[in-house]
């Protein structure tokens, strides 16, 4: 078990302040309610006729738990479908669970969204999964980094909408191989994803990257990726070949190719490729089901 020095927790503390806005006792009922935004989120809206996807980039999500009820009231602003941009949307009263690994969920058939405009919308399927994950910082030596995730689907107007959030911050079992040599497994390596959804590109960032016994660890970035995602917000990434940078320098001794990179909000992510160290040997990487949660036993 670690110890947080005070500064750390301090700088924690600061942490939270920041993912959640407030955290109160509600006068009026002694209730105890939190507030929180998740930014830089995005959506993927699709139509049930013509089966078009446009993509949102942008997206502010609002969320206001009640601990003592176990209900809450959110906010979706800025989301598009086809040509139309919705008003922002509200939602009051939303029963909600969490479980062991702190996921909380909210799940129903059939709720009213209230417009800015005061117009109301019936969402269908309506389902938003979210994990804070304060423990992510401290992990990455990095005790201000905030970076929840969140996965949202729901039916509205003739659109199934899906959406999640950036960046992906991830870990878990890398898996490298060779010809002639035994494997090499390492729960260190820590995978970054961010995403510009006005050019399509993405940059995978490796942090403390090893694939082989004796090997340096190197911080290592895959820059210029191109994306496809589809109707269920989930985002494909793949590369015949590229040159990695190292501290934006490109490396041209450890060329990349093969590469697959596979998102999913809730389910996480997966990434494979191959490396050619040094142009001496090559090794294929491969990391599957990669998620927040491989920070906990990260040491």
């Amino acid at each position: 078990m670690k110890l947080f020095t005070k500064l750390g927790l301090l700088t924690m503390f600061a942490v939270i302040l920041a993912g959640l806005t407030s955290c109160d006792d509600n006068k009026s009922n002694g209730d105890t309610e939190t507030e929180q935004y998740f930014r830089n989120c995005y959506t993927a809206a699709t139509s049930a006729t013509s089966g078009a996807t446009n993509i949102t980039a942008r997206v502010v999500v609002y969320l206001r738990l009640n601990w003592t009820q176990q209900t809450a009231s959110m906010q979706f602003s800025s989301i598009t479908i086809g040509s139309n941009a919705l008003p922002n949307l509200s939602i009051e009263n939303l029963k909600w669970t969490q479980d062991k690994d702190g996921w909380g969920t909210i799940k129903v058939p059939v709720v009213q969204a209230k417009g800015a405009n005061g117009s109301l919308y019936t969402l269908n399927d309506f389902e938003f999964r979210w994990q804070d994950r304060l423990d992510l910082g401290n992990a990455l030596e990095s005790p201000e980094l905030y970076c929840p995730v969140m996965e949202f689907s729901m039916d509205c107007n003739g659109y199934e909408i899906s959406g999640s959030r950036l960046p992906v911050i991830a870990m878990g079992t890398t898996v490298s191989s060779a010809p002639g040599v035994e494997p090499f497994s390492s729960n260190r390596t820590y995978y970054w994803l961010d995403i510009n959804f006005d050019t399509r590109k993405a940059s995978l960032s490796l942090g403390k990257a090893q694939f082989a016994n004796g090997m340096p660890a190197m911080d290592m970035t895959f820059p210029d990726l191109p994306i496809t995602i589809d109707e269920d917000a989930h985002i494909t990434i793949q590369a015949a070949s590229l040159i990695p940078t190292i501290n934006d320098v490109p490396q041209p001794e450890f060329p990349i190719s093969n590469l697959k990179i596979e998102y999913d909000g809730i389910d996480g992510m997966d990434v494979e490729f191959d490396c050619n160290v040094r142009k001496a040997r090559m090794y294929h990487v491969q990391a599957d089901n990669l998620n927040y949660l491989g920070f906990r036993n990260w040491k």
